[in-house]
């Protein structure tokens, strides 16, 4: 990650996020949460995401979703 600032924003001292990869560059990073059976996936992106990569990353959230037993996601 050539951005000091996003490399700061990736690897915290506690709870790094997720990052969202389009192709080889890492694009933004994202953290989930969950409060009962709703996840929200909060997305920072690095850039602005084309409709294409927010597809993926509502795509992965749905995923992430099912492995975590949550009956509804959002991604902010």
């Amino acid at each position: 990650v050539p951005e000091p600032a996003h490399r700061k924003q990736i690897w915290t001292s506690l709870g790094a996020p997720g990052v969202v990869v389009s192709g080889v560059d890492v694009v933004g990073v994202w953290r989930p949460t969950q409060k009962a059976r709703r996840l929200e996936v909060a997305v920072t992106p690095f850039r602005a995401l084309d409709a294409g990569e927010r597809a993926a990353v509502a795509a992965e959230a749905e995923r992430l979703a099912v492995v975590r037993g949550a009956a509804e996601v959002t991604v902010a």
